[in-house]
Formats: structure tokens, C-alpha cells, sequence
């Protein structure tokens, strides 16, 4: 690993790790390890890289920040993604909405590859296999299967502009239901 890059241990040291609730269905087997994938957008291009991060036993979800909004607790997470996620539109942040402690609603930043098979051929470690695709910001509720594309870009807008989106996206009047 570069001095550019933080490891896996690391990350799982430092920050508060929670864990997807689709785990049960990746890994049945609590002692099996999995590979853990990362989406990696480059500022103003239409690609992205498709990151080895490292192998956990569970697929952890990092906390990025709280804070509340008309009552309702909020939460920005990274996702680290699964080989079974590979083959889905592939989620890079979220902004999680709550309501008495559960999830009922939530923005996610995903990348949307032009490409939808063999993802598994564009793993990098060192920025050598783009993947051409878009980002998109859907917005779901818990019990929808399917979210709602409400807002997206042809171009990766950067980290920090990416975070003011989701949350800027709290204001879009598809949601304003979830906070009468």
C-alpha cells in the first residue's frame, strides 16, 4: 500500500463502523472473508475506478457525519461494496434519514457504469482500468425496492461538492413529506 492510501485496519480502528443489514445475505458464514470494494470518482470525468480496499468479515459502512434536520437524525456514510454489488449500480455515499431510531428513507451517490458485466476485469489498485459511466443521486424509501433517480451528473463533481449535494438534496420536494 502507497503513503497515499490509509488501510483497511486503520479505517475500521478509527472511525464508527456499522454494518449493512444486506451482510446476512453476502455472507452467511459469520468467519468467511469477503473482498471489500470501493467506487473511486475522478473530478470532472465521466469514469470511475473500481478499488480492492481490503477483506473484512462484514461489509462496514462508515459514519461521516450526524446531525438533525427538522427533527429527523441524519447520517452521511461511505459504503464499502461487496463482489455481489458489483453487478448493481454501485453506491459511493449515503445520506441516511431517520425516524425513531430506523432507517425510513435515504439519498445515495452511485456510480452507473455504461457497462453492467464482468466488473470484476476493472478491479485496480492502481488506476489503470476506468470505468466509463455517471453519477446518480436516488432517493428511496425503506419500504420501496426501487428509488427514484433526483439528480445526477455526466461528470464526478469532487468529494466535498458530492457531500453538499446529498445534502442540499434534503430540500428536494420529493422528500418534503418526510419531515411534516
Amino acid at each position: 500500500m502507497d503513503d497515499d492510501n490509509i488501510s483497511l485496519e486503520t479505517i475500521l480502528n478509527n472511525c464508527h463502523v456499522e454494518y449493512d443489514e444486506k451482510d446476512d445475505a453476502i455472507n452467511n458464514n459469520k468467519n468467511e472473508i469477503i473482498e471489500l470494494y470501493q467506487i473511486d470518482g475522478v473530478f470532472n470525468e465521466n469514469f470511475a475506478y473500481l478499488k480492492l480496499i481490503g477483506i473484512n468479515n462484514h461489509r462496514p459502512v462508515i459514519l461521516i457525519k450526524e446531525f438533525s434536520f427538522k427533527d429527523k437524525k441524519c447520517q452521511i456514510v461511505s459504503y464499502f461494496l461487496s463482489k455481489i454489488d458489483l453487478d448493481n449500480d454501485m453506491k459511493m455515499l449515503g445520506l441516511l434519514i431517520y425516524d425513531k431510531n430506523k432507517v425510513v428513507a435515504a439519498i445515495t451517490l452511485s456510480f452507473v457504469p455504461d457497462i453492467k458485466n464482468n466488473m470484476e476485469e476493472y478491479i485496480s489498485t492502481n488506476d489503470t482500468n476506468p470505468i466509463l459511466g455517471k453519477y446518480v443521486y436516488i432517493f428511496r424509501c425503506k419500504n420501496e425496492k426501487i428509488g427514484e433517480v433526483i439528480g445526477g451528473y455526466n461528470k464526478f463533481i469532487g468529494k466535498t461538492e458530492s457531500l453538499y449535494e446529498l445534502i442540499r438534496l434534503l430540500s428536494n420536494k420529493k422528500l418534503i413529506s418526510l419531515f411534516d
